[in-house]
């Protein structure tokens, strides 16, 4: 999803069907950001929303954390390599569950890294304003959509986050369920 006006651009897919939605939120002005803590406090939050609407917390997967923040995949029969769901989506300059060039989904890079799964799910959110920047209002906007909300609510048991901040300030977010 694309978002203006200090909102932020909300994408999220399921494994067993892709439901895509372009939803703009209102987000909160911020002070300073570090990607670091942000992937932590969302991974808090997360869970947060998970046992106060009776669920269990997810766990921490070291291998779903790599797939959005740093872990090298090949997609389009190897054509094209990248380098983390939220990094590769600032440095190729795209926004979409769908990595190019083939629009091929994060589904076949879980496989490839033995990632075992029912069912799997993907939020993605970017910010188009430096100053909306926080854990908190990407929540908020997660929560306040129905398609994040339904990853978040999910039948998971493990997740993933990542966080990544382009030269301009603007940050990609990726989450990974599995």
């Amino acid at each position: 999803m694309r978002r203006r006006g200090g909102r932020f651009l909300l994408g999220a897919a399921l494994g067993t069907g892709i439901a895509l939605s372009i939803t703009s939120m209102h987000a909160l002005p911020t002070r300073a950001f570090d990607p670091g803590t942000a992937e932590q406090q969302l991974f808090n939050l997360t869970n947060q929303d998970r046992t106060s609407n009776g669920l269990g917390a997810l766990v921490p997967d070291d291998r779903l954390f790599a797939i959005a923040r740093s872990a090298p995949n090949q997609v389009c029969g190897g054509a094209q390599t990248f380098s983390g769901r939220a990094a590769d989506m600032i440095q190729r300059g795209y926004f979409s569950h769908q990595i190019p060039p083939c629009n091929q989904y994060v589904w076949p890079v879980l496989d490839a890294y033995g990632v075992q799964y029912y069912s799997a799910g993907e939020n993605i959110a970017w910010n188009n304003s430096p100053t909306t920047t926080s854990a908190s209002d990407a929540n908020i906007a997660f929560m306040n959509s129905p398609e994040h909300r339904a990853n978040i609510l999910g039948p998971y048991r493990f997740v993933g986050t990542a966080w990544a901040v382009a030269a301009n300030g603007y940050a990609y977010i990726a989450v990974e369920f599995g």
